[in-house]
């Protein structure tokens, strides 16, 4: 497992690096569909017989349950693309 880094410089770079492989190269966008779907099987399911008597879900809770799927998308995309390209590195090199 890596070690964090101690150095703030080295925090930065690791930040811009996660943020660039979570908003690039369609990740969002994979996460962003992915959420939408299982949000809304979720907020049935969860919400369902609220909605169906005519009555509001509490919204920070409906955000919330779009919220994760999308989280844990992006977080299973980027971890994945560092896993390549640590497999990469160390293939090439």
């Amino acid at each position: 497992m890596n070690e964090l880094p101690n150095d703030p410089a080295k925090w930065n770079h690791r930040l811009k690096a996660t943020l660039d492989l979570a908003l690039g190269d369609g990740t969002a966008k994979h996460a962003l569909a992915g959420s939408l779907l299982v949000g809304s099987v979720l907020v049935a399911i969860n919400h369902g017989d609220m909605i169906l008597d005519g009555l509001a879900p509490s919204v920070w809770k409906v955000l919330l349950t779009y919220a994760v799927p999308y989280c844990v998308m992006t977080y299973g995309a980027v971890t994945q693309q560092r896993i390549a390209a640590r497999r990469a590195a160390a293939r090439d090199g």
